[in-house]
């Protein structure tokens, strides 16, 4: 929740002054995979799409601006350009930013141009363990773990290989048809106090794309 209100903030500060009545509304979504339950908004990457478009509003009115010229520009570069053009997809932003910038230019709006800037976050994929540790422990027996990718430039969970490790033995690959999916056997007075669990996922259409979870689990 703070990191939504954190970039709604940001975006509030990079808006110049609109005349009285007016607003600017800009929204914005990547295109990088989150699972079904993700209620969150999906964030570009360095490698993903951004879909962008926004509305101009005076005195609770949809202003119509057609048939003006509008021009997108993406980290200091023009992006696209067309009349009446308020929505985009661009990518290939600059790797060396943490953030991505946008700059919408409106044409001769009512006798000047009409500017606005905005700062959008980006982000690098990430997994998440879906199992309630209570207070980081686990029982013995049969356990079952699922692992869930953020933010890959994906289709569907095929396109990634999942590596899973307890212990530094490895895993991966027992089950082929849930992949994401750790059934975890941990025998009963095996001698063993703690579960070192090692989840390793890569993107096997881009092995640049890579995220690693790992937590530390003791034996009840």
């Amino acid at each position: 929740m703070n990191r939504i209100i954190l970039i709604i903030f940001i975006c509030l500060l990079s808006l110049p002054a609109l005349a009285h009545g007016q607003e600017f509304l800009f929204n914005w979504e990547g295109d990088s995979f989150v699972p079904g339950f993700y209620q969150g908004r999906r964030m570009p990457t360095d490698n993903s799409s951004l879909k962008m478009s926004f509305e101009l509003i005076e005195n609770d009115r949809l202003l119509n601006i057609k048939g003006k010229k509008v021009e997108w520009y993406v980290d200091g570069k023009l992006s696209q350009k067309g009349v009446g053009l308020q929505r985009i997809t661009a990518n290939q932003f600059n790797v060396s930013r943490s953030d991505i910038f946008v700059r919408v230019l409106i044409k001769n709006f009512k006798g000047g141009n009409l500017e606005k800037s905005f700062i959008i976050p980006k982000t690098i994929p990430k997994v998440i363990i879906e199992r309630n540790f209570i207070n980081n422990t686990i029982s013995a027996g049969i356990s079952i773990i699922k692992a869930w990718p953020l933010f890959f430039n994906i289709d569907d969970l095929s396109d990634l290989n999942f590596n899973w490790f307890s212990n530094n033995i490895k895993h991966s690959g027992e089950d082929v048809e849930r992949p994401n999916v750790l059934e975890l056997d941990i025998p009963t007075d095996n001698g063993q106090f703690s579960v070192n669990l090692n989840i390793n996922v890569v993107n096997n259409k881009n092995i640049s794309e890579s995220a690693i979870k790992k937590i530390n689990l003791t034996i009840k």
